[in-house]
């Protein structure tokens, strides 16, 4: 049963905010008024009266108050429907697309009232439409006024067939790319999607995102970022952390309706802001190993710590020293130096010492601390904190995710990569140096 009636018989077509002015010493003062022409046009004179906008003290802010105003006047109301017990969860303020061919009804409606026949276990809803396009007018107050919700007259759709489809089946989105970026500012890392609507039937854009998953189906873990009007040609989506890879839904949205996905990615913007090259610092032979990594391998066995790999590029914040564990017959020092030095075990600023028996520690420049084990093939970092004041140590394949072992405060400096292997030859290990993004 459905009597859909307008919420207000004398709808004005203008309105003057009147909100308390700081300048005026709080007094409530009026601004310009807020008026769309193709409602002035539709009503056939103007009707104006003020709009009182209580405990507003920003012009902009009242008349985007008023133009909501306006737009929810000219929504219908008192489009009652009893229902099925199916619909006894319904809750208030819950959206629905209403279709009844009799008013020829096919708007998005909000739920406004409900009354529950426990008896009969049918439920009454109450409805007002809810006009999305009002939104992005409103909150900007630019473009043109959306028409206002109307319905055929009486016994027009009678002989009609009635589809829910056709213009209200959106295209699917075409064209769409992705990329992960660091843009400055408050955005900083963000994704940012670029591409247009202008050629399909959208009236509305969904922007989804999720960090990148091999096992997620097409419709699992989106986490929504917005829904955009369809003249929208690019998407920031800020909170991107580097090293994680996303990917992004593009759908269209018609009459309520959503359309098919285009999932882009995954993408993905690297941890590391700069990578430092790593050379012979004597009896070692360095060769690269692929992703800014190297292979320090002791060149002649000797009595003692005179082997060494070093970095002739310090990073003053942010460096980090990424250590692949030897082979457990090696006995390797690795991680950074203010002033590196291949002939002393002792002169590593901070770095993890892998001892004999699978016991990792870490050197301070002469003092040793047990902080756990190691086995070959761990991964180990020296992180300089992005101030330079503290130094911190930690094991685990990906930084974001590894385990704390220690942590001190030291003094800023650039630091370098340094590292010293102990008497055979052959003993060695992998390491790089690094620049963390922030």
């Amino acid at each position: 049963h459905v009597q859909p009636v307008r919420n207000c018989p004398g709808i004005k077509g203008q309105r003057h905010p009147k909100y308390r002015s700081e300048a005026n010493k709080w007094e409530y003062v009026q601004s310009e008024a807020i008026s769309f022409e193709s409602y002035i046009a539709m009503d056939g004179e103007p009707k104006e009266e003020e709009y009182l906008c209580e405990l507003v003290t920003d012009k902009n802010q009242a008349a985007q108050l008023t133009a909501y105003e306006l737009f929810n006047r000219r929504e219908l109301s008192g489009i009652s429907i009893p229902c099925k017990p199916r619909m006894w969860e319904a809750r208030l303020g819950e959206a629905y697309q209403v279709i009844d061919p009799d008013t020829g009804l096919d708007r998005l409606c909000v739920v406004a009232a409900i009354s529950k026949d426990i008896a009969s276990g049918t439920v009454t809803l109450t409805f007002e439409t809810e006009t999305t396009e009002k939104h992005a007018l409103a909150l900007a107050m630019t473009g043109t006024a959306p028409p206002p919700p109307t319905l055929v007259p009486p016994g027009d759709a009678d002989d009609a067939s009635w589809e829910n489809g056709g213009s209200g089946t959106p295209d699917a989105p075409t064209g769409w790319s992705m990329s992960v970026e660091a843009l400055g500012g408050s955005a900083g890392l963000s994704i940012v999607v670029t591409g247009s609507a202008s050629s399909s039937n959208a009236e509305e854009i969904t922007f989804e995102y999720r960090p990148y998953d091999a096992g997620n189906g097409p419709d699992d873990n989106w986490i929504g970022a917005s829904l955009e009007p369809s003249t929208t040609t690019t998407k920031v989506i800020p909170g991107a952390v580097a090293g994680v890879r996303y990917e992004v839904s593009v759908r269209y949205r018609v009459a309520g309706n959503q359309g098919d996905r285009q999932i882009l990615g995954p993408e993905a913007i690297s941890e590391w802001m700069g990578a430092a090259a790593l050379i012979d610092g004597g009896n070692t032979t360095v060769t690269a190993a692929g992703d800014d990594m190297f292979s320090i391998v002791r060149s002649v066995a000797g009595p003692g710590w005179d082997a060494s790999a070093v970095s002739t590029t310090g990073f003053m914040g942010n460096a980090v020293a990424r250590i692949i564990a030897p082979e457990a017959a090696s006995i390797v020092i690795g991680g950074l130096s203010a002033a590196p030095n291949a002939t002393d075990d002792y002169a590593v600023d901070f770095g993890f010492f892998f001892d004999s028996g699978g016991v990792l520690k870490s050197i301070e420049g002469g003092g040793q601390n047990v902080v756990g084990s190691w086995a070959p093939g761990d991964v180990l970092w020296v992180v300089q904190s992005a101030d330079g004041s503290a130094i911190s140590y930690w094991q685990g394949a990906e930084l974001r995710s590894a385990t704390l072992l220690r942590s001190i405060g030291t003094s800023a400096a650039t630091l370098y990569f340094d590292s010293s292997i102990y008497i055979d030859a052959g003993a060695g290990f992998s390491a790089g140096l690094f620049q963390r993004r922030t």
